[in-house]
């Protein structure tokens, strides 16, 4: 690099600097998205507890609010016997289709993971065991999918 060059670079560092600043090299009060959505969402909190009466009027409210939801249960009876027939036969399709994809998921880590360990690559090794282990998992979690959203409407109901 010839010295003019190096010397253009320095001017434009100059002349745009880096960080945390703004055009017209205006800094940035607060910094970040997150940041930024806290404090609004403090602000709003506190204007509501001034105006509002304070935090145990707002707790009072919220707590004497009745619940529209009481005594309702999801029933799917009231569309009809062929509705609840179509919407089964398409949940259990996907299932289906679920089954299959994982399956051949399972069986291209298993492959890879042997052609990895016979050609005697460690890397590959690591990582096709990981996707062999990752593969084995969703295909436990789909077949025992039915029993586990059996119990969560067991337990929530």
């Amino acid at each position: 690099m010839n010295p003019i060059d190096h010397r253009i670079l320095s001017d434009r560092k100059a002349h745009f600097p880096m960080g945390n600043t703004l055009n017209d090299n205006r800094t940035i009060f607060i910094r970040g998205r997150w940041a930024r959505r806290l404090t609004a969402i403090a602000l709003v909190a506190l204007a509501t507890t001034l105006i509002g009466g304070g935090p145990a009027q707002a707790a009072t409210t919220i707590l004497a609010a009745e619940n529209p939801f009481d005594g309702v249960t999801p029933d799917f009876s009231i569309f009809g016997l062929q509705f609840t027939q179509a919407w089964q036969k398409v949940l259990g399709g996907f299932w289906g289709i679920g089954f299959v994809v994982t399956a051949f998921s399972a069986i291209r880590a298993t492959v890879a993971l042997a052609r990895a360990k016979k050609g005697g690559y460690g890397v590959q090794v690591a990582e096709q065991t990981e996707d062999a282990k990752w593969a084995g998992i969703a295909f436990g979690a789909l077949s025992m999918l039915g029993v586990i959203v059996g119990g969560v409407i067991t337990v929530f109901q």
